[in-house]
C-alpha cells in the first residue's frame, strides 16, 4: 500500500528490536542494517513483523516516506542495500515506527498478573494475549493510534474507586484509556479519560472483546466519543 503521488510514496519494513534500535540511534534518518528489506506492501511488512514477534518476542513495522521517483526505479519497493544511499537521499521525513507486535504471553505471566489483580483476566482477552503474536501499539488505517497493554501492565495500575471493576487493556498513548468492566460476564470495551468521575463518563467502543479484537486485527478500529 503506497501513495502514487509524483511527490511522495511510502515504503515499509519489518525490523527486529535490535534493528529498530540501530535506526533510532541513527536519528531515524539512516539505514544501518544490510538485512533490512523494504517493500511497497504494508501487509507484507506486517506479516514479516508478526513472524519476528513469534520467533524473537518482538517485531516492528517501520514507515519510510520517500520520493515517488524511488518507486519508479524499484516498483516493488525492494531497495537493495547497495542502493542504500539512494534510499536515504529520497527520505522526505524521518523514518518512524508504524506498528509493534509482541509474542504471546506465557501462562506464568498471565497467572502472575491475575494474582496481583485478584481476578481472572477474561478468557477472550487471555486468548488474544496468548496468541503467537498480538498487536501491541501502532496506527490504524484511519489514523487512530492504539496502545494495548500486556496483562502485567494492566494489573499494576491502581484500582479506580470511581469505576469499580475497571480493568485497563490499553489506550491512545495519551489521556484516553481502553477499559472493560470485570463485573460484566461479556464485557464491552469502553473509553475512559484518565480524569473521570465514574462509569457514566465512559463511551462504548465495541460491543464485546471479540468485536474489538477483530477491528484491531483488521486495522479498522476508531475511537468513538459518543
Amino acid at each position: 500500500m503506497f501513495s502514487t503521488s509524483i511527490e511522495n510514496a511510502r515504503l515499509w519494513c519489518a525490523t527486529s528490536a535490535t534493528q529498530l534500535a540501530e535506526i533510532a540511534n541513527s536519528g531515524w534518518r539512516d539505514w544501518p542494517d544490510e538485512g533490512l528489506r523494504t517493500t511497497a506492501s504494508l501487509d507484507e511488512a506486517t506479516a514479516a513483523a508478526r513472524i519476528l514477534a513469534e520467533t524473537e518476542g518482538v517485531g516492528h513495522v517501520v514507515e519510510l516516506n520517500v520520493t515517488a521517483r524511488l518507486l519508479q526505479e524499484y516498483p516493488s519497493g525492494q531497495v537493495p542495500f547497495a542502493a542504500r544511499g539512494d534510499l536515504i537521499a529520497s527520505l522526505r521525513q524521518a523514518i518512524s515506527e508504524h506498528s509493534h507486535y509482541r509474542g504471546g504471553l506465557s501462562e506464568a505471566d498471565l497467572a502472575a498478573a491475575e494474582a496481583v489483580l485478584g481476578h481472572p483476566v477474561p478468557a477472550t482477552w487471555r486468548s488474544y494475549l496468548r496468541a503467537p503474536s498480538w498487536f501491541h501499539r501502532g496506527w490504524m488505517h484511519g489514523g487512530a493510534y492504539v496502545w494495548l497493554y500486556p496483562a502485567s501492565m494492566s494489573a499494576e495500575l491502581p484500582p479506580d474507586d470511581h469505576c469499580p471493576g475497571m480493568f485497563v487493556i490499553g489506550g491512545d498513548g495519551a489521556s484516553e484509556q481502553l477499559v472493560i468492566d470485570l463485573r460484566e460476564q461479556s464485557p464491552r470495551v469502553m473509553l475512559a479519560n484518565v480524569v473521570r468521575g465514574g462509569w457514566e463518563e465512559t463511551f462504548v467502543q465495541a460491543s464485546s472483546l471479540n468485536a474489538f479484537i477483530s477491528e484491531i486485527e483488521a486495522g479498522t478500529f476508531e475511537f468513538s466519543f459518543s
